[in-house]
């Protein structure tokens, strides 16, 4: 639904009601109505005012329901036995009982383009994601860890010999306690024509993450914001692009950044890990395009775009899974290097 409630007040130019229901069964894990509620309100021309209530649902997918054990040899610290490091199995496995995730999401932001400056936007939102039985795998050592502080869930995954040492440890698919996310979403654009015909664009995407809450089954909570290591939650991100046209000829330049953070945020530097510390990376990316216009060469475009300009290496950051180790968080950082890419468009 979309109902205009209000237009053409002194206190507001337009306000509107939108909604939205959606009833959707699974064979696996049944039936789930989600829905959401929003409201939009322009006070002024030039400023809109806007925020939404929903509840959300992911459903397991068939990998995590069904796939089958993938075994793998992992090194992890027995907290429960004098943290002597010891090799063990470890068996990811998906899990047929698992249930949808379900959150609770509020957005609420303001969106500004201002009427004595063409081609300015400017928006900020704010948003709280609260998501119950949250579908993830914990690593080996987490699920060490949590057995010793007390989730009885984890310690069914320890498979112990005679002596106490561990042998095999399981890392099922789980609907997890629960996870919470609170932050600032903020974006500015500006594009304008040069007087001698050529356009001009900038654009400016910035994120900051207040929390990450991971709330496990018999032991609390662990606010993983800032955790760039074992997870991918830096506090800040951010992307800055500019883009100049002339003709047919187009060039564009962006800059990326990923703010600095801590390896695991629930080790404590100079105690349990000697340094926690990963540095802040920013990277650049150019791109240049050019765009065949006359006779038999129409919508012909030729392009080439270098990532990584400066061959930037990543920080140290190690972490495995299913047997493969890398040296570093390759979901936040370049792996590669400098890169080239050249080739041609057509129609």
């Amino acid at each position: 639904t979309q109902v205009p409630l209000v237009r053409d007040l002194p206190f507001a130019r337009a306000i509107d009601q939108n909604g939205a229901v959606r009833l959707t069964d699974y064979s696996t894990s049944g039936s789930v109505t989600t829905w959401k509620a929003g409201l939009s309100w322009e006070p002024i021309d030039d400023l809109r005012l806007r925020a939404t209530r929903s509840r959300d649902i992911r459903a397991p997918n068939v990998s995590e329901l069904f796939s089958g054990s993938v075994q793998s040899l992992v090194t992890v610290r027995d907290t429960a036995n004098g943290g002597v490091s010891t090799a063990v199995i470890g068996s990811a496995v998906g899990n047929k009982d698992l249930k949808p995730e379900i959150a609770d999401t509020f957005t609420a932001g303001a969106v500004y383009k201002p009427s004595w400056l063409a081609g300015f936007t400017a928006s900020i939102d704010y948003y709280s994601i609260d998501v119950a039985d949250v579908i993830a795998t914990l690593t080996a050592q987490q699920t060490v860890d949590l057995c010793v502080k007390g989730s009885s869930q984890s310690c069914a995954n320890i498979v112990r010999n005679a002596s106490g040492g561990i042998v095999r440890i399981f890392t099922p698919q789980l609907n997890l306690n629960g996870l919470k996310s609170q932050g600032v979403d903020v974006e500015a654009s500006y594009g304008a024509r040069l007087a001698n015909g050529d356009t001009l664009a900038f654009r400016v995407m910035a994120s900051r993450l207040a929390k990450m809450l991971y709330r496990y089954e018999g032991a609390g909570t662990v606010d993983r914001a800032g955790e760039v290591g074992l997870s991918s939650n830096p506090r800040w991100t951010a992307t800055a692009s500019v883009n100049w046209r002339h003709g047919p000829l187009e060039l564009s330049a962006q800059e990326r950044f990923v703010g600095a953070g801590a390896y695991d945020k629930t080790l404590v530097e100079g105690v349990t890990i000697e340094d926690n510390h990963i540095r802040a990376m920013t990277y650049t990316d150019l791109t240049a395009t050019y765009e065949l216009t006359g006779g038999e060469h129409r919508g012909l475009k030729l392009f080439a775009t270098v990532t990584n300009l400066f061959d930037k290496t990543p920080p140290i950051a190690p972490i495995g899974t299913l047997g493969t180790f890398y040296p570093t968080n390759a979901q936040l950082y370049d792996v590669i290097g400098r890169s080239v890419f050249a080739g041609v468009t057509f129609r």
